[in-house]
C-alpha cells in the first residue's frame, strides 16, 4: 500500500503511515522494529491523511479516512485506537491538527478563514 504520511517518533524512530492504516516504525539504522494498525475500518475504507504528533505519553498518530472519520493512538507504546468525529458537514475543512495539551489528545479542525 501506497505511503501516507511519514515522522519521527519521540525516540527518534522513523515511522510510516500506509494508505490501508497500518504504521510501521524502524530502528534509526533501518531495522524494522514494530507496527500496528488504525483499526479494521481504516483498512477497509483507507486512510486520506496521517498525522505523527508529540503527545503527553509519548508519539501519537492521527489518520482521517476517505469517509471523513477521524481515529487517533495517543502513544505507540501502547496503541489504542480512539474513534474520534464524523466530520461529514464539515467535507471543505482546509487544515486539520491533533493537539496535546495536559495529557489530552483533542484534533483541531479549521476551515477557510473560521
Amino acid at each position: 500500500p501506497p505511503q501516507i504520511c511519514m515522522g519521527w517518533s519521540e525516540e527518534e524512530e522513523p515511522m510510516f503511515v500506509l494508505e490501508d492504516g497500518t504504521v510501521l516504525i524502524y530502528s534509526l539504522f533501518g531495522a524494522f522494529k514494530t507496527s500496528f494498525s488504525m483499526g479494521q475500518e481504516a483498512k477497509d475504507i483507507k486512510i486520506l491523511a496521517a498525522r505523527i504528533f508529540p503527545s503527553s505519553t509519548g508519539t501519537g498518530v492521527a489518520v482521517l479516512t476517505t469517509t471523513y472519520r477521524f481515529y487517533m493512538v495517543s502513544s505507540i507504546q501502547d496503541p489504542r485506537v480512539r474513534k474520534l468525529y464524523d466530520v461529514l458537514e464539515l467535507t471543505h475543512f482546509t487544515a486539520w491538527a491533533p493537539l496535546a495539551y495536559d495529557r489530552q489528545n483533542k484534533l483541531l479542525v479549521g476551515r477557510g478563514s473560521e
